[in-house]
């Protein structure tokens, strides 16, 4: 009885954090509007009579890491990346990412980018029939972070714009261990309520929001942490035949 008490009590604590996303009270900018720190410049797929490979560019900041997944590598192709030149900002530089794999297999191996708070996935349509593409809507996606600190609690607002693209958010729950982080509960209330405004246009005067309630007295209480808070940005292709990025997945970490 003691948990439903403290299970409703959180519900009601939530309702009353949605209710404030639309009050007057001041809120923090983490991150002001703008676009995500990659644009996908180009794509290429060049085939022989046993592969296919896609060439990818990408602007980046500096430094963009390449992470892959092993097994998938081991069973479907291999991924590499490197580093063609730095922009004039000094900060960004252009990356190349090279996927290549059996002409037999519909499965290429996903390309992973890592740079500071943002992230990005990008896995590659075997369906397309022309050979370059140099045009992507992810690179209109813009989006801003707010943040709101009061006793016991913090709320993140995220406010996207210019992009027609599904959105959640990630993390873990758990505590330390001595073999280090162990999760223990899900990435659900009493600890996280996600809220998402949902559109049918792609942007609008306010954009499309999406929130999420940190009730951190409950995290202290039962002595567990809220581990990677990621809010996550996620497109599918527009057209089967013509987009080469069959799925793109962006993440920024909330501080």
């Amino acid at each position: 009885m003691a948990d439903l008490h403290f299970y409703l009590l959180s519900l009601l604590t939530m309702n009353t954090c949605v209710i404030c996303l639309a009050s007057k009270e001041q809120w923090s900018i983490v991150r002001e509007m703008s676009k995500t720190g990659y644009e996908i410049m180009s794509v290429e797929k060049i085939t022989d009579s046993k592969n296919q490979t896609y060439i990818c560019r990408i602007r980046a900041p500096i430094p963009t890491q390449i992470r892959n997944d092993q097994n998938f590598l081991a069973l479907f192709g291999n991924a590499q990346m490197k580093q063609v030149s730095v922009l004039n900002d000094g900060v960004s530089a252009v990356y190349e990412a090279k996927v290549s794999t059996s002409l037999e297999t519909v499965l290429t191996p996903p390309v992973w980018l890592t740079s500071g708070p943002e992230t990005l996935m990008l896995d590659f349509s075997p369906y397309v029939t022309r050979d370059k593409q140099v045009s992507f809507k992810f690179n209109n996606c813009q989006f801003q972070v707010e943040r709101k600190d009061e006793m016991g609690t913090n709320t993140y607002k995220i406010t996207v714009t210019e992009c027609r693209c599904r959105r959640s958010f990630s993390g873990s729950i758990g505590k330390m261990t001595a073999s280090g982080f162990k999760e223990t509960w899900g990435f659900s209330p009493p600890y996280v309520f996600p809220f998402h405004e949902y559109t049918y246009m792609v942007s609008n005067g306010n954009g499309q929001v999406s929130s999420i309630f940190i009730n951190r007295t409950a995290l202290e209480e039962n002595g567990v942490k809220l581990d990677s808070l990621k809010f996550l940005i996620k497109r599918e292709q527009n057209d089967l035949n013509l987009d080469f990025i069959d799925r793109s997945k962006y993440g920024f970490s909330l501080p």
